[in-house]
């Protein structure tokens, strides 16, 4: 891992925790949802292009990170579209 990656591994892990502690929620019923800038399908798949990689990385570092904070919630990756 990258120093840079670490960083943005360090950086959710709080706000999620944060979030969990102040809201009256079952901790086991909210879902992480993280949200990214969809780049056009031909350039992941024609130009190689590897934003959809390293995003599901980053995603999977957060949530590595927020495991060992005994935060295992599901979690999902969704791409915005604009047109």
């Amino acid at each position: 891992m990258t120093p840079e990656h670490y960083v943005l591994a360090q950086l959710p892990h709080g706000l999620v925790k944060h979030f969990m502690s102040t809201k009256e929620l079952n901790k086991l019923e909210v879902v992480i949802f993280f949200s990214a800038h969809g780049v056009p399908l031909a350039y992941v798949e024609e130009a190689g292009d590897p934003y959809k990689a390293e995003m599901e990385e980053c995603v999977d570092l957060i949530m590595e990170e927020l495991e060992k904070r005994k935060i295992t919630n599901a979690y999902t990756l969704a791409y915005q579209v604009h047109s």
